[in-house]
């Protein structure tokens, strides 16, 4: 990685929300727009121009001209053709030109990255002790993984089209079948999606903010179902640690937002085996600095930087 320029706009277009922000080298934000996500592939185009035209113009009334822009997108990103290949959560971008219509519509060159590489990074680069090696699960609509190795981001291969085999955290005979093509994959536990639908099933109408409401009083069936998730995330988080020796894993996401009771159930399971410690390397886990505006603040400093590794 290398120099940042001092204003970037970042974009990050999730399965529910799109946010757009503009963002100084230093993570600030200085004008931002939000909004639920169309579902028509050209609506989500037009409302991310639209918010970008939005936030330029507030931005450059105060002096701050935006250089670039970066767009976070959930699924698989081939940088080069400026294409979302795969995205669960959000097919209707699938094999749409993005890049190309985004750098017409707002005249400004466009960087395009996973939802998991820019909130990874924005978590990294204004963590004051982020260490050596770093890595990023995002519990949202669906779930994310970014990590970073000796400073350098480890960049999505474009070829691949299902989770990684580390977040494949079921191994029984019975484990789901995720849309991904795996089985037992930590996104059919513990994504938005998955939760909503379980706290559904046991009458809780609100969703994840009533599983909140119903584990905080102490309600059994709530009380399994993040204890359920928090034991998967916590496998996960075992995986991470073996397979590239992290010693620092930063959780969040809008699913840690709505159920904040499942950061602390996430650290008792992951620290129950082996006392969180891997050889000679104690894996610290907590919350993300930047909560869910991590992938917009990212997308923008990933923008910045002049050579993006591919």
């Amino acid at each position: 990685m290398s120099t940042h320029s001092e204003i970037a706009i970042g974009v990050d277009v999730g399965g529910t929300t799109t946010r757009v922000a503009v963002v100084d080298a230093d993570g600030r934000v200085f004008s931002s727009r939000r909004g639920p996500t169309p579902s028509d592939g050209r609506a989500i185009v037009q409302w991310i121009a639209d918010g970008v035209r939005g936030v330029v113009s507030e931005s450059t009334s105060k002096g701050n001209n935006p250089a670039c822009m970066g767009v976070a997108l959930p699924g698989i990103v081939d940088r080069a053709k400026g294409v979302l290949v795969r995205s669960v959560n959000l097919a209707a971008l699938e094999g749409r030109r993005i890049l190309d219509e985004l750098e017409e519509q707002v005249g400004l060159r466009v960087v395009m990255m996973t939802d998991a590489e820019a909130a990874t990074w924005g978590e990294y680069v204004t963590s004051p002790t982020p260490g050596d090696c770093f890595a990023h699960l995002r519990l949202g609509t669906g779930i994310a993984c970014g990590v970073v190795l000796h400073g350098r981001l480890m960049p999505t291969d474009p070829q691949r089209k299902t989770h990684w085999d580390m977040l494949a955290v079921d191994q029984s005979a019975d484990a789901a079948a995720c849309s991904c093509g795996l089985r037992g994959c930590l996104e059919m536990i513990a994504s938005g999606r998955v939760l909503e639908e379980k706290a559904r099933a046991i009458g809780l109408t609100d969703g994840i903010s009533g599983l909140q409401t119903a584990y905080a009083a102490g309600r059994i069936e709530a009380v399994e179902i993040v204890r359920g998730a928090a034991r998967a995330v916590g496998t996960a988080v075992v995986n991470l640690a073996r397979e590239f020796n992290v010693g620092s894993v930063a959780i969040g996401g809008g699913v840690i937002e709505r159920l904040p009771c499942l950061l602390a159930e996430i650290s008792e399971a992951f620290t129950s085996q082996r006392g969180g410690r891997f050889g000679s390397t104690f894996v610290a886990v907590g919350p993300t600095r930047l909560g869910d505006d991590a992938g917009v603040i990212g997308a923008a400093l990933l923008a910045s930087v002049a050579s993006f590794d591919s």
